[in-house]
């Protein structure tokens, strides 16, 4: 994983605490948000970052990313993404209907439930399950690295490939 990412609210409905749904267009957040992610098992931070206020950080399909240090993934791991954000009225709005928004996963990735945290003073891990609505909001990036069986299998089959290439011209 190399990057985190927040949703940026692209000409969607949304809703706005204390007032309604309405479109919003993607002009950036009106503050820095940290976006971490955790292995699920321990609840260790893996890895963090922080997303600024404005549109500073990279827009792609709709989110907006920055680079962090980069964790290797392992495929029987749960792990947990999940951002921070004020309650209060100046902060960015959250997408709470999933009929309102379009998004996808990669078919390597399985989504299982959407979390909340309690925290009123900045980022831990969201670990109480989320009734009713869908929260949307975090997201990363990532690069799929071969096992490395698979490559140790793929060489000791071209080596047997040319050895026997090599046995059939000596003949």
């Amino acid at each position: 994983m190399t990057h985190l990412g927040l949703y940026d609210f692209s000409h969607e409905s949304v809703y706005i605490p204390g007032s309604s749904w309405t479109v919003v267009p993607a002009d950036g957040f009106n503050s820095a948000h940290p976006v971490g992610l955790w292995r699920l098992s321990d609840a260790t931070l893996l890895t963090s970052g922080t997303i600024p206020a404005g549109t500073d950080a990279t827009l792609i399909d709709r989110f907006r990313y920055v680079e962090v240090p980069e964790v290797t993934l392992d495929p029987g791991d749960n792990y947990v993404i999940g951002f921070y954000t004020a309650s209060n009225l100046t902060s960015d709005p959250v997408a709470a209907d999933p009929d309102k928004v379009t998004w996808n996963t990669d078919p390597i990735i399985h989504y299982v439930s959407a979390l909340t945290g309690s925290s009123s003073s900045g980022l831990t891990l969201p670990s109480q399950p989320l009734s009713g609505d869908l929260r949307f909001g975090p997201s990363f990036q990532f690069t799929v690295v071969p096992a490395p069986a698979a490559a140790f299998l793929a060489l000791i089959g071209l080596g047997s490939a040319g050895g026997w290439l090599r046995r059939r011209r000596t003949r």
